[in-house]
């Protein structure tokens, strides 16, 4: 009677741990199936060599002509071209003059760049082939944050403006639900592949804004320090997302300082 009443114990408790199985291998197939899109860019990622800029050819001035364009523009007399509008940001700086004739401006000019390579409200980030809308929101609600992330990348609430001093914010998704609405649902899953010396572009209605990137942190969900980085005196921004793919128990951030500005205005027709 004792032998009957153990072998049902025991097939009770095999039967439990069967069920327990499965139920794990369940819950990873759902969420490598929910997360599908997000791995398959990164798998797509390691193939290409770690660099999808090629993707965004022509799409994009990079910030290396933009510096060179700067540079040149240095040596550009203005009486000898009197129909040429330069922009100036008085606290802009690409780095040493040495070298430069003394008589050189200290402040270095801005280029006008392309108005076809030049796309407004977006966010740029070569290596990772990324660009996508720029979306304002008024206040920093969830309710409010989920219906721009559907749109785009979303600017948080009561952070500067690109080029403004200080640390203006941003935000995308990594991964999401494939039955929620919107089409950039995995538009920073591979933002935690940024590196210092990558950069980002970030654009207003005839301005663009390249930030080189200087820091990266993994921060907790609740965690908002990094948004005061420079104590309100730097020109930084900031691009986060939900870190690791697929959850959202922590905070990737890859934060910025501003390296170069372009102006599209003066080539549209």
């Amino acid at each position: 009677m004792r032998q009957k009443g153990s072998t049902q114990k025991s097939g009770i408790i095999f039967r439990v741990i069967i069920i327990a199985q499965l139920f794990v291998v369940a819950y990873i197939a759902t969420y490598l199936l929910l997360n599908a899109p997000a791995y398959y860019k990164q798998a797509r990622f390691a193939v290409s060599g770690s660099d999808l800029s090629s993707e965004l050819t022509g799409q994009y001035v990079p910030l290396e002509t933009v510096q060179e364009l700067s540079a040149s523009l240095e040596q550009v007399q203005p009486s000898r071209f009197p129909g040429i509008e330069v922009v100036v940001d008085p606290s802009l700086s690409l780095g040493p003059t040495s070298g430069r004739s003394q008589a050189a401006p200290a402040e270095p000019l801005i280029p006008y760049v392309d108005p076809d390579l030049f796309v407004p409200y977006t966010v740029t980030v070569p290596r990772i082939g990324v660009r996508a809308p720029l979306v304002g929101i008024s206040v920093n609600t969830e309710k409010e944050q989920q219906a721009g992330l559907a749109k785009g990348v979303i600017h948080i609430a009561e952070t500067p403006e690109p080029g403004e001093p200080g640390n203006a914010f941003y935000a995308g998704h990594s991964s999401d639900y494939f039955f929620k609405s919107g089409s950039y649902k995995t538009v920073f899953a591979l933002l935690p592949q940024l590196k210092k010396g990558d950069y980002f572009i970030l654009t207003s209605d005839s301005t663009a804004y390249y930030y080189t990137v200087n820091e990266t942190v993994i921060t907790g969900p609740d965690d908002t320090s990094v948004m005061t980085r420079g104590a309100g005196q730097e020109k930084l921004a900031s691009l986060q997302t939900s870190y690791p793919v697929g959850t959202a128990k922590k905070r990737f951030v890859a934060i910025g300082k501003l390296s170069g500005v372009a102006d599209a205005t003066k080539l549209k027709r």
